[in-house]
């Protein structure tokens, strides 16, 4: 059971890690759009910035999200182990 505790821990922290790089995403993007409507501010560095912020965005977010998916099912299947030694025991 420890086992399974610490990989969730991991999974959380890893989870936690791709969520704030995200979150840097979607600033950057902010701060691209930003920069579209000041006239004084490069139009292609700004679309860089937006483009480049999207696109961190959403990969961290996926992944975040896959690494939840796959510590839910290594979870699942801890548990389930678990129970079978549980009731062989009987």
């Amino acid at each position: 059971m420890a086992q399974s505790q610490d990989n969730s821990d991991r999974a959380l922290l890893a989870c936690s890690l791709w969520l704030h790089a995200g979150f840097i995403g979607a600033v950057a993007v902010a701060a691209g759009v930003i920069l579209l409507f000041d006239s004084e501010a490069s139009l292609l560095s700004a679309l860089a910035l937006v483009f480049s912020g999207g696109v961190l965005a959403a990969a961290s977010w996926r992944r975040a999200r896959t690494v939840l998916e796959h510590s839910k099912q290594a979870t699942t299947v801890a548990a389930r182990n678990l129970e079978k030694n549980y009731a062989q025991s009987d």
